[in-house]
């Protein structure tokens, strides 16, 4: 279910490696509490838009602004840890989390969050780990897990995962 009172947050990995930097590891989990999913580099097909919206490949419900990464940087959503909470994640208008990638259906998957955690639900052809999906079968999401909705690919992350992949990304740079 789709609410138009979801939020969904996005930065980019380089600038929450600098925050985490700044503020040290203890602080950054304080303040970022919640998981995280990854919009990984890789493939775009991206979809005919208006011309408003040309530079525009991933967006969330606050803001139609936010640019596909490009190169090795990654678009980071939050997950907010305050159950229960669906997130609609497509290409459509209506998707909580959108992303503008012709191989994304207008109603991709379902992301809900309940007292035990993150979850996904297929709406269209999805994989979870390289495994098929099934309509309607709601998946608990683990810390790493990685999601495929066409050619586009996300990784999911507990708080702490996500500490660890972007202190990895601080010693990659």
């Amino acid at each position: 279910m789709s609410s138009s009172a979801t939020h969904v947050r996005a930065f980019l990995t380089s600038l929450l490696v600098q925050r985490r930097e700044a503020m040290g590891d203890e602080r950054f989990l304080a303040k970022h509490p919640g998981s995280w999913l990854v919009w990984e580099p890789g493939k775009w097909n991206p979809s005919p838009s208006s011309p408003e919206e040309s530079d525009s490949q991933a967006t969330h419900r606050s803001s139609r602004s936010n640019a596909r990464p490009l190169g090795g940087d990654a678009l980071v959503f939050v997950l907010e840890p305050t159950p229960p909470r669906d997130i609609l994640l497509g290409r459509g208008s209506e998707a909580d989390l959108q992303v503008n990638d012709m191989t994304v259906s207008r109603e991709h998957v379902r992301l809900s969050c309940d007292s035990a955690g993150w979850a996904v639900v297929e709406i269209a052809d999805a994989t979870l780990n390289d495994e098929k999906l099934y309509p309607g079968r709601l998946v608990p999401l683990t810390n790493g897990a990685r999601l495929a909705c066409g050619d586009v690919r996300f990784t999911f992350y507990d708080s702490t995962g996500f500490l660890e992949r972007l202190t990895a990304s601080a010693n990659r740079g």
